[in-house]
């Protein structure tokens, strides 16, 4: 999931909703994991920081080969996941585990 999501099915649980928010709102450096008690459940979010390899489908707008931006407009009409740099954090990998 992430605070700019490339397609809605991504959009975050109602559990990590402000955590995503509020750490795409601070210094990238700064997003931490962060396990959530659900109460029969435990939920996880993991940062994903950008690399170099994820400019590619993430970066620049005017950066991104005139192939990749085709796709992703085929594919991801409302995609708002580019314009990424490295280092930049760009969602989170979520679980939920039943206790």
């Amino acid at each position: 999931t992430s605070h700019r999501l490339r397609r809605g099915a991504n959009t975050p649980p109602a559990w990590a909703s402000e955590l995503v928010t509020r750490a795409a709102a601070g210094p990238a450096a700064e997003a931490r994991a962060v396990a959530v008690d659900l109460g029969d459940r435990v939920g996880y979010l993991r940062p994903i920081f950008v690399t170099a390899p994820c400019l590619r489908c993430h970066g620049p707008a005017g950066e991104l080969s005139p192939g990749v931006v085709e796709a992703l407009r085929a594919s991801y009409p409302g995609d708002r996941a580019t314009g990424f740099a490295v280092g930049d954090l760009r969602g989170f990998f979520w679980a939920e585990v039943s206790r």
